[in-house]
């Protein structure tokens, strides 16, 4: 049978899910949430500083090209063809990514909305700290310091690299040995880090991830390039102060002083200097994680990215019959 939907929602489309030219045989309204730079580029994901998607692909950095006329280049090439006369909608989560898409040459001159991830602010809420500590099996008096660390060493954007410089300068602040790493989707990271690490491994349930975000002092992110990061999200909903870089949207969730953290992009004594202070100061760590709990209940609750979803498939799906009608 015959699918007749009022729009046609577009997330992440690779690995096959989804070929370029098919989006011109689409008949609807087009919406297209970016989770990544893939859409404008010539095939990187994030572009790690390169501009040259603002014009046009070549000489690509990701594939150490200098030929003018590479793969990258080819590959935008038929994004271009296939989308040219295209009426597509842009989402981007952040204000980042929307920036981004407005400076590419592939979508430039589309509407492009902002609207954030959503988030199960029940699933990711507050728990006790002390008893999600017993669960997790972790000591009651240690300083706790959490990161995510999926493909951390084998990816650069990841920043680990960083993070571990953070580390070891954060261990010269810790003369009573109180500081502890828990790290979430690793197996391992290396027999050099400068204090005892506990590896919780891949959390395939939300409900173990909620317990690693409350057992923690501190969330840090060291991403050097970054959408809407879901684990600041998650780690905010869980009401822990959390700490990163200024990079991508991390403005979005993190209001310096106010729900987080910020510091410099790739300054990793900026970093560990943050990670301290939040680290030195409960009360503090406690106001942070509260402001930030409220922000993602204001901004980022199911109900209300939903809404702004829903009147924005109004407003195209009455602009569209009102053509049809023409």
């Amino acid at each position: 049978s015959s699918i007749e939907p009022d729009v046609v929602h577009l997330h992440w489309i690779n690995y096959g899910y989804l070929h370029p030219r098919t989006k011109a045989k689409f008949r609807k309204p087009l919406l297209w949430t970016f989770h990544d730079m893939w859409p404008m580029t010539g095939g990187c994901h994030y572009a790690s500083g390169c501009t040259r998607y603002e014009h046009e692909c070549g000489a690509c950095p990701s594939l150490l090209s200098t030929q003018a006329r590479d793969l990258s280049s080819r590959v935008w090439e038929r994004k271009k063809a296939a989308w040219r006369d295209l009426s597509i909608t842009i989402i981007a989560p952040s204000r980042w990514m929307a920036d981004c898409a407005r400076r590419s040459s592939l979508f430039s001159t589309s509407r492009i909305e902002v609207i954030p991830n959503c988030l199960d602010t029940e699933r990711f809420r507050p728990l006790d700290r002390a008893a999600c500590r017993n669960i997790l099996g972790l000591p009651q008096e240690a300083k706790i310091v959490l990161f995510v660390a999926m493909n951390a060493e084998r990816d650069k954007r990841k920043g680990f690299d960083l993070l571990h410089a953070a580390a070891c300068a954060l261990r010269e602040r810790d003369p009573a040995g109180r500081l502890m790493a828990l790290v979430v989707g690793a197996e391992s990271i290396g027999s050099d880090f400068p204090f005892p690490v506990r590896l919780l491994g891949l959390l395939r349930d939300e409900i173990s991830l909620s317990l690693a975000y409350n057992a923690a002092d501190v969330f840090v992110s060291a991403s050097r390039e970054d959408n809407l990061p879901n684990t600041v999200l998650e780690a905010m909903s869980c009401g822990t102060a959390c700490v990163g870089f200024n990079v991508g949207g991390m403005s979005d969730l993190i209001d310096h002083q106010e729900t987080g953290l910020l510091a410099a992009p790739e300054d990793s004594q900026d970093l560990s200097e943050r990670i301290a202070s939040v680290l030195s100061d409960d009360q503090r760590a406690r106001a942070l994680g509260n402001a930030a709990r409220e922000r993602v209940l204001r901004q980022n609750a199911p109900a209300l990215v939903a809404h702004r979803h829903q009147e924005l498939y109004r407003e195209l799906i009455e602009a569209s019959s009102q053509l049809d009608q023409s």
